[in-house]
C-alpha cells in the first residue's frame, strides 16, 4: 500500500514546459587561457594561481532587488574588467572550436586571431550586443505600455 497517493498522483500530472536537445561531439583540450600579468592559467585552478587572478580582479556588486550592492557578507565574488582582452595560445584547430562555441552561444564576445608566435593567439574581448539588444527591447517594451495606459477604458462609467 503506498501511503503517499494523492502527492504521488499530483507528481504524475508534472510536466516540462520546455524541450533539451544535445548532439555531437566536441574534442577536449585545455583552453590556453592567459590573462595579462599571469602565466597561462591551469585547469583545474590552484589556490596560488587564484591568489593571483584576485590580486589582479575587484570585489564585484550584484544585483539584489532594484539595488546594486557590494556586500561580502551575502556574496563574495571577484571580477576581473570586461574590457581587458584575454588570450588563447591554441594551435589552428582549437582556436576555431572556440570561434565556433563562441558563434553557436551567441556569446558577447569579439575575437580575432594575432599571428605573432606559434602558436597563434586567439584574443577575446567582452562586448556589449545582448545588453544594448534587451536595452533596445525593454524600451520597446516601456513605448508601448505608455500607448496602452492613454487608450480610453471601456465598461461601465461611474459618475
Amino acid at each position: 500500500m503506498n501511503p503517499h497517493p494523492p502527492l504521488l498522483s499530483a507528481l504524475a500530472e508534472i510536466t516540462g514546459t520546455g524541450h533539451f536537445h544535445s548532439a555531437g561531439t566536441a574534442p577536449f583540450f585545455f583552453p590556453g587561457l592567459h590573462v595579462k600579468g599571469l602565466d597561462e592559467i591551469a585547469f583545474p585552478l590552484p589556490a596560488a594561481q587564484a591568489a593571483e587572478l584576485i590580486a589582479l580582479a575587484e570585489a564585484a556588486p550584484f544585483g539584489m532587488g532594484t539595488r546594486t550592492v557590494l556586500d561580502e557578507s551575502i556574496r563574495k565574488c571577484w571580477q576581473i574588467d570586461a574590457a581587458a582582452t584575454h588570450d588563447f595560445r591554441r594551435p589552428q584547430g582549437e582556436r576555431t572550436e572556440i570561434e565556433n562555441f563562441i558563434r553557436q552561444h551567441f556569446l558577447d564576445l569579439d575575437f580575432v586571431t594575432v599571428r605573432k608566435g606559434t602558436p597563434h593567439t586567439l584574443a577575446c574581448t567582452k562586448n556589449d550586443k545582448s545588453y544594448h539588444h534587451t536595452l533596445a527591447l525593454r524600451k520597446k517594451d516601456q513605448a508601448l505600455l505608455a500607448k496602452l495606459t492613454k487608450l480610453p477604458r471601456e465598461g461601465p462609467q461611474r459618475a
